[in-house]
């Protein structure tokens, strides 16, 4: 049976509603509301098929329940609604509205339009999963389209090259290069077999180890692939243990890894091709081993029709009288090598068979063949992005010292820049202060140096600095530079995958446009965001920010002092209770606060810490363990915030999980710091000091993004901030957002 919310404050149209509820039409279980506030706390612990809520309601209106975004109908009645009023709710959401009557017949009209409510539901829901299934079944046919495209052309690049070189042995290089863009042939070889000498002839060669002219008269791998006439995909260890069994001996370094398919010439394998890795075991798999025999055909095709033509021209070249044979061979020659040619260019040669004129048919293939390129380009660039895309990217963090890695990259750009006659600054905090951060250090070095070579790129005249300042919890790096700039109107853009292929632009530089989306995943897989602050023609400076799970290092004992941030600028002492079971922890805190107060309270349990907090009301700042030996920091907060409403009080932690910021939020606490705790909390309170209101947080919104968290704002609730038409609170950390001048006009 399905069950439903009534939401309706009037207890004479409640009393009326149980009593249809209680008839025969009415066959749904029911939980009845009489305030929005009642039925937010119903919706958060009990499932509802569907809600029916009164438009006028004592404490709000339907609207604030539509506006929960509830994954379940919503159906809206009033006894004074106008068509305004209705219009508006089925525009925020509401499946249906009802008109309530002195006679009650719009009761008689709720289960058909609950049952409808219920049917378009369920049909919307089937109806999402069916694009979603569709929206998987287009990745994944993607995914083979690109991988076909791919090996279609390398097909028609190995037919075509018949035609396109002089004799075999620059055919069989271009084999080769052709083949590199499916699979690595860095150490790669194609062996036939002499027909007349009965020998293995090493036709190509290229290896990094060896140097080899024929294959040796023993016999080897190579033979064992055209015995076979089996393909193999073997490990250094396997081809030792198979030569071992097979009698016959390895000539040269042992690979790690070594791929050999059999060539079908003429009807029968009269070769073997095969590449190897010297570096990595892992270098070659089943599908590359795969892909390399269904290219082998045409691959030995090809020998065979160059060999044959060849032969051909060798004939031709003895016989005059040949011509009429060789004109008749290269018809079925040509015949034979255009029948795999691929979509694409089957469609140009289809264009210029057309009746266009020759400048118009010229045009049109041009921007064919353009496109195709442009195509494939793009297709190769998704290769990279495509472990990003199907969630493959690992993180490997590991505690990394921030100040050494920008030292690296500074002498690593300092001649670069030098050449240009540019000046390059590493800026860092001041007073020896050693970071070391739990990051993906890999990550972090690509995403600083694609920025910092973006900046030299498009830096003319002038020069370029980087480096960090600390934020809060996190560690804000920059990137500054004096060149060309970012139009306002492009500077979302260029984080975007392909901007700088899109934009008609001159002055766009060349590039596939992919360094800086690489960049933003990076970040934002690391727990950060990236933002641009620009004007054209006047440089740009480029941000981005990651979470300082750190440990601080100095040779001085005043590391506060030593920081450029001024974490405390107000020369008002504060007093504070520290709440820690720990007393080396509740000792460090007070030695690094003891500067800042005029007095320090301690407290090892929640109940002293009640008891302290009621004795001293004129507590300003309450650091808060939350794993306390008998309350614990959750139940603490909640007592003291029914004793005052404006302390602030700071959680702190060394079992965070995810979750709980907005736990520790939710119960009362202004803000939350992960163990071990220092500086930070001092930058924490004098943030929330200047900024707080009524025992909750106020934050600005700042670029698109919660000041105190940097969650992102969608832009429809920027505009109801700016509009102020009601409260908007940070989903992430609990902070109520406004616009930057009332967070201003508070502070003075």
């Amino acid at each position: 049976m399905k069950h439903l919310l009534i939401i309706e404050d009037d207890q004479i149209d409640q009393m009326a509603f149980e009593r249809f509820a209680n008839t025969e039409d009415f066959n749904y279980s029911y939980k009845i509301a009489r305030s929005i506030k009642e039925a937010k706390e119903a919706l958060k612990t009990t499932k509802f098929d569907a809600v029916i809520s009164d438009y006028f309601l004592g404490d709000g209106n339907a609207f604030e329940i539509l506006e929960m975004e509830i994954d379940i109908p919503i159906i809206v009645t009033t006894g004074t609604g106008s068509e305004e009023i209705a219009v508006n709710a089925l525009k925020k959401g509401a499946y249906d509205y009802l008109i309530k009557d002195v006679d009650g017949f719009y009761l008689k009209m709720l289960p058909i339009t609950v049952q409808n409510a219920l049917h378009r539901f369920q049909t919307e829901k089937e109806l999402n999963e069916y694009h979603t299934n569709l929206k998987t079944l287009i990745e994944q046919k993607t995914v083979e389209l690109r991988k076909e495209i791919k090996i279609n052309n390398v097909l028609y690049q190995i037919s075509n090259a018949v035609n396109t070189t002089k004799n075999t042995k620059q055919l069989l290089k271009l084999i080769r290069t052709t083949l590199s863009s499916i699979i690595d042939t860095t150490n790669f070889y194609i062996a036939l077999l002499n027909e007349h000498s009965e020998k293995i002839e090493l036709s190509f060669f290229e290896d990094e180890k060896d140097r080899f002219i024929e294959i040796p008269t023993n016999k080897t791998i190579t033979n064992y692939i055209i015995e076979t006439e089996k393909p193999l995909l073997v490990s250094g260890k396997q081809l030792q243990q198979l030569a071992k069994e097979n009698n016959f001996e390895i000539k040269g370094t042992l690979p790690k890894i070594w791929i050999g398919v059999p060539l079908n010439i003429g009807g029968k394998v009269m070769g073997a091709l095969a590449v190897q890795s010297y570096k990595d075991n892992k270098a070659f798999n089943e599908e590359d081993k795969n892909l390399l025999v269904f290219v082998s055909d045409q691959i030995g095709l090809s020998i065979q029709n160059k060999k044959n033509e060849e032969n051909l021209k060798s004939a031709l070249e003895k016989a005059t009288e040949s011509d009429n044979l060789k004109t008749a061979f290269l018809h079925n020659i040509s015949h034979e090598i255009r029948t795999p040619m691929n979509g694409i260019l089957g469609f140009t040669s289809l264009l210029k068979n057309t009746n266009l004129s020759d400048e118009k048919q010229q045009t049109y293939i041009d921007i064919i063949t353009k496109s195709g390129e442009r195509m494939l380009n793009t297709l190769y660039d998704l290769m990279d992005m495509s472990k990003l895309e199907t969630g493959q990217v690992t993180l490997n963090l590991t505690q990394t010292n921030i100040n050494e890695e920008l030292e690296i990259l500074y002498a690593f750009f300092k001649n670069e820049a030098q050449n240009k006659g540019l000046l390059f600054h590493l800026k860092v905090p001041k007073g020896n202060i050693q970071i070391t951060v739990s990051t993906d250090r890999e990550k972090l070095y690509a995403i600083l140096s694609n920025l910092i070579k973006n900046a030299l790129k498009f830096t003319a005249i002038g020069g370029v600095e980087f480096g960090y300042t600390i934020k809060g919890d996190f560690i804000e790096f920059y990137i500054m530079d004096s060149g060309i700039g970012i139009p306002k109107n492009r500077q979302t853009a260029i984080f975007n995958r392909f901007v700088q292929a899109d934009i008609h632009d001159t002055n766009v530089y060349e590039g596939s446009g992919l360094g800086l989306s690489i960049s933003k995943s990076y970040i934002e897989l690391l727990g950060g965001i990236i933002w641009v602050e620009s004007n054209e023609n006047d440089g740009s400076k480029f941000y981005f920010t990651l979470p300082l799970n750190k440990e601080v290092v100095s040779s001085s004992s005043k590391i506060l002092s030593e920081l450029e941030t001024d974490f405390f600028p107000s020369s008002k002492k504060i007093n504070v209770l520290i709440v820690e079971d720990d007393q080396n922890a509740s000792i460090y805190l007070s030695i690094i606060l003891e500067d800042y107060c005029k007095n320090i309270y301690r407290a090892i349990d929640g109940i002293e810490a009640l008891n302290i907090f009621k004795e001293n009301p004129t507590i300003d700042l309450i650091l808060m363990d939350i794993k306390l030996p008998d309350l614990n920091g959750y139940e603490v907060t909640k007592q003291i915030r029914n004793l005052n409403k404006n302390v602030v009080i700071i959680a702190q932690t060394a079992f965070a999980q995810n979750g709980d910021r907005e736990k520790a939020i939710s119960v009362g606490c202004t803000d939350y710091v992960s163990k071990p705790v220092d500086e930070r909390l001092l930058y924490s309170y004098d943030r929330i000091r200047n900024s707080y209101r009524n025992g909750l947080a106020v934050v600005a919104v700042e670029r698109d993004a919660c000041g105190g968290c940097f969650n992102s704002i969608p832009p429809q609730r920027q505009s109801e901030i700016r509009l102020h038409k009601k409260i908007i609170v940070c989903e992430n950390c609990g902070r109520i957002l406004v616009e930057s001048e009332m967070v201003e006009k508070g502070s003075k």
